[in-house]
């Protein structure tokens, strides 16, 4: 099962809600940004998304340093990379992985750093694949 489908079919089934396909089909237009199923999948949440599944999910907020320019280009990476479900916001990112959000602040909430260590590493994996 998609990531995506799993997550929304338990946060519906966490909050009471009908829990039908119809029903998750519906909600992933609602919480994620782009919820799309094939290719890269992005795993950013809208506010909406963010806001329904926050009671139900452990959310780890970073301050971030970049310039809004370089927030706005590494929404892609951030795309690409992230496998967990986050909320970004003007100057912070709310992430659900711990392990993510710990790198990050190591990087001082740099995300243009982070990103582009966290390309490095993908980039080493799909070569030793």
């Amino acid at each position: 099962m998609d990531p995506k489908v799993a997550i929304t079919h338990e946060i519906l089934l966490m909050s009471g809600e009908d829990t039908s396909a119809d029903n998750v089909k519906k909600n992933l237009k609602i919480f994620w940004k782009n919820p799309r199923l094939n290719g890269v999948r992005s795993m950013a949440l809208t506010k909406l998304g963010y806001q329904f599944m926050e009671p139900h999910l452990k959310f780890y907020t970073i301050e971030l340093t970049d310039a809004p320019e370089e927030l706005i280009r590494n929404i892609i990476w951030l795309d690409k990379y992230l496998d967990c479900p986050f909320f970004l916001e003007n100057k912070r990112i709310r992430l659900t992985r711990e392990r993510t959000a710990v790198m990050l602040m190591l990087y001082g909430g740099d995300l243009n750093r982070f990103v582009f260590n966290l390309s490095k590493i993908a980039n080493k994996v799909e070569e030793t694949d």
